[in-house]
């Protein structure tokens, strides 16, 4: 069976594949809903996944933060966790 996938699902599963490195806690948990839209429809949403990226570069920002030594450990998870709870 070949799978037909289009720009959008392919940015889609990048963004969530970045998720599964930055937050695994959330893909292996009951938690994804925290990062999933209520409505699968809206995975089609351009405003969407614009949301989601926006999300995903402060997480990636608040990582490079932490491998540069320029916060602690609890300040990462701390911010993480009020950027995940903006989703």
């Amino acid at each position: 069976m070949k799978l037909i996938t289009d720009d959008s699902n392919a940015d889609l599963a990048a963004l969530f594949g970045t998720i599964r490195i930055l937050a695994p806690e959330l893909w292996g948990s009951g938690q994804r809903s925290l990062i999933l839209p209520r409505e699968l429809g809206d995975l089609e949403r351009p405003e969407y996944l614009e949301q989601i990226k926006g999300k995903i570069k402060k997480m990636k920002q608040l990582h490079d933060l932490l491998d540069a030594g320029l916060i602690t450990p609890a300040q990462y998870l701390s911010r993480k966790a009020n950027i995940i709870s903006e989703m």
